[in-house]
């Protein structure tokens, strides 16, 4: 759990992608990574529901990687 408090924090609900609480755009998905990146050894925590389909989870990743993120923590969220 502690992996889940230190990190950058990108939620897929419902076909749609929110960083750190903020809903962004599909195509503004790698900027927007960029901005929010801190840190050397940066981790992007992936929270999905359980029905994100693996073209969004993949999109994150390609995009996490662009921005330099080392690390990627997946988490599901509960419900749907």
């Amino acid at each position: 759990s502690d992996l889940l408090q230190e990190g950058t924090v990108v939620r897929i609900e419902k076909n749609q992608f929110v960083l750190n609480d903020k809903k962004i755009a599909r195509d503004d998905i790698a900027k927007a990574f960029l901005k929010a990146r801190t840190g050397e050894k940066a981790s992007l925590i992936i929270q999905a529901d359980r029905g994100s389909d693996y073209e969004n989870i993949s999109l994150v990743l390609r995009a996490g990687g662009q921005a330099g993120f080392e690390k990627f923590v997946f988490a599901v969220l509960p419900g749907a």
